[in-house]
């Protein structure tokens, strides 16, 4: 008998530590009032299909966790303008971050 896989619950993926999610398979949409369009909040397993919007996995969440919202948007031009691009680092902290 197989065991049926319930997906998560919003309030749980939350709370989910980022390495737990890079594992997750989860791909999340998401209406970003940063960037003005929805993004994809993926784990490590996403592959981009044509169409799909521009996606952040894991790691790239990890480096954008208290940044100004002028530096996502950057990040974010960077993306569109070069797909396949990542987010690795960032140099502005909102302050108190």
């Amino acid at each position: 008998m197989s065991e049926e896989r319930r997906l998560p619950t919003a309030d749980e993926v939350v709370d989910m530590p980022l390495r737990d999610f890079a594992r997750s398979g989860i791909v999340l949409v998401v209406d970003s009032e940063v960037v003005g369009e929805q993004v994809l909040f993926a784990s490590d397993a996403y592959v981009p299909a044509p169409g799909d919007p521009i996606a952040y996995r894991a790691r790239e969440l990890a480096a954008l966790i208290g940044v100004d919202a002028r530096a996502v948007r950057l990040a974010h031009a960077s993306k569109r303008t070069f797909p396949g691009a990542k987010v690795v680092g960032t140099a502005w902290k909102k302050e108190n971050a």
